[in-house]
């Protein structure tokens, strides 16, 4: 039975039914009684109520026919109406209930979003602006809500770094939204994880759920400036460089792009990059203050898509001195120049022990070891109290002294890089390598020369030379003696000659060779080669890294008055700090490293830490507690734990589900360290800012709807009426507010026309 379903309603609500259920069609009625009821009160007040009604037929009572028969009909009625109530009646209604339609206005707030190539302004606000075209389209009568790919509160503006990601956000709001019968998707199209839609299609047609797709945004893709960058390193002391380095995007054409460089908010640097460097340029700056100072590298915002145009991140500047302890085998000019060298570096704490002849140390500086006139270290303790150790032509003897055969103080040296992670340089003389019988000695076997007779069997190469660098690696952080690659590469070109080296045999296979030289070899059958030999080369151990040059040398270059700053200090100080542990590694300490200064959303983070005890032994199983913060203020709390294979070593992941600035601080006991890093958008976000017109189509296509080129045309013939679904109610008749005002009725009825007739 059709009826008219306000009117319908608004009767059925004096029968119990609800004033939130809105009948469109009934399709059928039943009655029922609750039992408990004997059938013998029932029976007898139904014979006690028609006896009453039936008074009126007395032939004492004088009344006209006409008004018996309507006083019995009001008191049969009455009786019924009793007889409802008595056995507590139901109506049970089942019918089809129409309800407004539910809409939801999906609007992309991806960083892609913000290209400004629409009318009026950004893609986001077109679409924003949008929502209220649909709004008044849809009517009174149907429910239009908004919400936002990303999840966040719909805002003025779309998210810098968020990510377009479609079907993860319309299967969030259908998994909200059960009672759904339309969505619109207002988007660009441009799906960073690149979806194949049928099965998001399918999960709206399967929900009967009409999706409509209203596209902004150019079909032809446009030309986007960007940026990308991070820091060499991102923990440095209180004097060091911080070097960014990164790349460009831009098809402006102009011949180069000014950068500006952040500090916590103030602008401290500019630098002009050159066209020809927009694949690889390099930012150098040198902090003033020590503390965790936030970066940020940015380009001119003057193209479609201004969020990929910065880059940010943190950098913890620490105000920790390299302790470094020079030992010398015999006082010589070289030996003074090296230690002035390193005396100039504000960043190195010095300490020189140099063995004097015929017995006795000179000892400079203040030692931070005991005992320091008996020249070499022999206490492992004392020697880990240093960064950095450095042996100028040292005798293999030095390490015998006493008749320590089994020479301690040089395995120290190895326990040194492998245990405490600190770094060695041992350079060249007369009385190292092969010249000094070093081939069978524990240092032997972490050198990265091989200390063979392959090339020669004679123990030094004489003569004067220049050196070469391996591969160009003039941007090595070891050979950059000038901030700019050109200039650097034109003063290693132009430094002096060195005079005679070392035959240290040939490179190993995990050395990194550095520096080389060209030496004239005479073979066993008299002729003369010519052949590459090693001159400088580190390689890493254990924890640590060890340095070798053979030449000792290096001297000469601190006497050329035409070359500011003096090559050597430079290179010194570059020796030093590359060498050295991270500042914060000391025994003792706690430390958060990020395997990465600058993750991506939805990325994995990985933070470390490395516990060691005062003696630089792992730290196994300690009570170690990290508090990770994200942006939005929420936190969670990890408790990592060491692996076997990696004593000490704490690694912990979470997913960075959040762009923007993150807090992570590790604790243990009363130690904490802080640090911070920050999440940036996904790169993918804009490669390509044109609309996927042929994506959106595709996902319309699996769900059966529809891509709307004219939003002004599909309001006005959008389906708007409302839907309807099978009900069930049951409803009190007994107990309604109809049977009560219906008894009252009845009631005043009967005594109106007994008033009319002049009886009581």
């Amino acid at each position: 039975m059709k009826i008219d379903s306000i009117f319908g309603s608004q009767f059925l609500r004096w029968f119990g039914l609800d004033p939130f259920t809105q009948v469109d069609r009934i399709t059928g009625i039943r009655f029922v009684t609750e039992p408990g009821i004997p059938g013998a009160v029932v029976w007898g007040a139904v014979g006690l109520g028609l006896a009453m009604a039936a008074l009126n037929f007395l032939p004492a009572v004088k009344m006209q026919k006409r008004v018996r028969a309507l006083t019995f009909l009001f008191r049969a009625g009455m009786v019924g109406l009793f007889l409802l109530a008595l056995l507590r009646v139901h109506l049970v209604l089942d019918f089809r209930m129409a309800r407004d339609q539910a809409w939801l206005a999906l609007v992309d707030d991806s960083g892609s979003m913000r290209t400004k190539d629409v009318k009026d302004g950004a893609r986001f606000e077109a679409a924003v602006r949008d929502i209220e075209v649909v709004r008044r389209a849809a009517g009174r009568h149907v429910t239009v809500e908004a919400a936002t790919l990303s999840g966040a509160p719909l805002g003025a503006a779309a998210g810098e770094k968020t990510p377009t990601l479609i079907n993860a956000g319309i299967l969030r709001e259908l998994a909200e939204r059960p009672r759904l019968q339309r969505l619109l998707l207002l988007a660009d199209g441009r799906d960073v994880e690149r979806r194949d839609f049928a099965l998001t299609g399918e999960a709206l047609k399967s929900r009967g759920v009409a999706l409509d797709v209203v596209l902004y945004g150019a079909d032809k893709p446009t030309s986007d400036a960007g940026i990308i960058a991070r820091p060499e390193r991102t923990v440095i002391r209180l004097g060091e460089s911080l070097f960014i380095r990164g790349a460009l995007r831009d098809a402006s054409g102009k011949p180069a792009c000014t950068l500006a460089l952040e500090e916590d908010g103030k602008k401290v640097r500019e630098v002009a990059v050159g066209r020809e460097s927009f694949d690889w340029f390099e930012v150098v700056y040198k902090p003033e203050k020590a503390g965790l100072h936030r970066y940020t590298l940015s380009m001119p915002a003057d193209d479609l898509n201004p969020g990929n145009n910065a880059a940010s991140f943190y950098a913890d500047v620490r105000e920790e001195k390299i302790n470094v302890l020079m030992i010398e085998g015999m006082p010589r000019f070289e030996f003074k120049l090296a230690k002035v060298a390193l005396e100039t570096d504000p960043l190195v704490q010095l300490v020189t022990v140099c063995h004097m002849p015929g017995g006795g140390v000179y000892v400079q500086g203040g030692a931070l070891h005991a005992n320091a006139t008996e020249g070499v270290i022999k206490s492992e303790p004392d020697l880990f109290k240093y960064d950095v150790v450095i042996l100028r032509d040292v005798p293999r003897a030095l390490f015998r002294a006493g008749g320590d055969l089994s020479e301690t103080s040089m395995k120290l040296l190895v326990s040194f890089m492998q245990k405490r992670g600190g770094g060695l340089m041992v350079t060249g003389g007369k009385d190292v390598y092969r010249a000094g019988g070093y081939q069978d000695s524990p240092l032997a076997a972490v050198l990265p020369f091989d200390l063979s007779d392959g090339i020669s069997k004679d123990p030094q190469f004489p003569g004067r030379f220049n050196v070469n660098v391996v591969n160009d690696q003039y941007d090595h952080p070891l050979l950059r003696l000038l901030p700019d690659a050109a200039e650097n590469k034109a003063r290693w070109n132009a430094l002096p000659e060195l005079d005679g080296c070392n035959n240290v045999g040939a490179f190993k296979p995990l050395a990194r060779p550095l520096l080389t030289r060209t030496a004239k070899v005479r073979s066993a059958t008299g002729f003369t080669n010519t052949v590459e030999v090693p001159v400088l080369a580190y390689q890493d151990f254990g924890s640590g890294k060890i340095l070798a040059a053979s030449v000792d040398t290096f001297w000469y270059w601190q006497l050329q008055p035409e070359f500011d700053p003096p090559p050597l200090e430079t290179l010194m100080a570059n020796i030093v700090r590359y060498m050295a542990p991270e500042p914060g590694l000391r025994a003792g300490g706690v430390n958060v490293v990020a395997a990465d200064p600058t993750p991506a959303l939805g990325d994995t983070v990985v933070l470390s830490t490395l516990l060691r005890d005062k003696s630089y032994e792992p730290l196994r199983g300690a009570d170690l507690k990290v508090l990770v913060t994200k942006p939005d203020g929420r936190s969670l709390t990890l408790y990592p734990c060491d692996l076997p294979e990696r004593p000490g070593y704490y690694e912990y992941r979470f997913p960075a589900d959040q762009p923007g600035d993150w807090t992570a601080t590790a604790g243990l006991g009363k130690e904490k360290r802080v640090t911070k890093f920050v999440v940036r958008g996904q790169d993918d976000e804009y490669a390509d800012l044109s609309v996927d017109r042929d994506g959106m189509k595709a996902l319309a296509a699996a769900a059966a709807g529809t891509v709307v080129d004219d939003l002004a045309a599909w309001a006005r013939q959008v389906d708007r009426r409302p839907v309807t679904e099978p009900a069930v109610r049951d409803l009190e008749l007994w107990n309604s507010p109809a049977i009560l005002a219906l008894f009252i009725l009845l009631v005043s009825a009967d005594c109106y026309i007994r008033k009319r007739q002049g009886l009581a």
